[in-house]
């Protein structure tokens, strides 16, 4: 429902995975994330109150062309699409596990929003996806967290900033302080959980070879 709601439509189901489409604008797109999560929130609160254990998604989003229609043989037709960027799709969401992230989306869709200021968003990294020779931005949006905890977020984005900064210059004595200040702070915050970590492995052992700034 939140999908038809914002003008997409599910092109298919892949396992515990659904990939659809939004033929509008990327707006719809993230919108829809958003209340995915939200009437998730709702549901993992029912299940807390039956002391089961709650369910976590992560999204990711991008924007591009694609082949919408019907491929196979004779004897076997199916209705999907074909385009590079239903892979990069593919691998964003797979990167919300790494990030520990609800949502993330590629800078093509933050730069295709109509209006991106209305969504709390930060730039989390920059990546080479599998089977793409050029690295891509990635984006964290925020605002699928709850009330709390997103204020949290809010207090602490220019100090991740900062801390983000100095850990792409390789400073990363000075990155691990300013990570650990923003975990103490707000321990929902994955990504700073990670870049700690990152920080601390690669002041011992180096950066590699192929090493991005943002």
């Amino acid at each position: 429902p939140c999908i038809k709601r914002n003008s997409g439509f599910i092109d298919k189901y892949i396992g515990d995975a659904i990939m659809a489409l939004y033929p509008v604008n990327a707006d719809d797109a993230l919108n829809s994330a958003i209340a995915m999560h939200n009437e998730l929130r709702v549901y993992n609160n029912q299940l807390f109150a039956k002391k089961q254990k709650p369910i976590r998604i992560g999204i990711g989003i991008h924007t591009g062309t694609l082949m919408l229609g019907t491929i196979g043989s004779l004897d076997r037709l199916q209705g999907t699409v074909i385009s590079d960027s239903v892979n990069i799709a593919s691998r964003i969401e797979n990167l919300t596990k790494i990030y520990g992230s609800k949502i993330l989306i590629s800078m093509e869709t933050l730069l295709d929003l109509e209006d991106s200021d209305k969504y709390f968003y930060r730039i989390l990294d920059r990546v080479k996806v599998k089977g793409k020779a050029n690295h891509i931005s990635v984006v964290e949006i925020l605002d699928a967290n709850n009330e709390s905890a997103l204020e949290l977020f809010k207090k602490t984005k220019p100090r991740f900033e900062t801390a983000l900064k100095h850990y792409m210059q390789k400073d990363f004595l000075i990155s691990k302080k300013e990570f650990t200040s923003i975990i103490n702070e707000n321990p929902f915050d994955n990504a700073a959980k990670l870049y700690l970590d990152r920080s601390e492995f690669y002041q011992v052992n180096g950066v590699p070879i192929d090493w991005v700034e943002l």
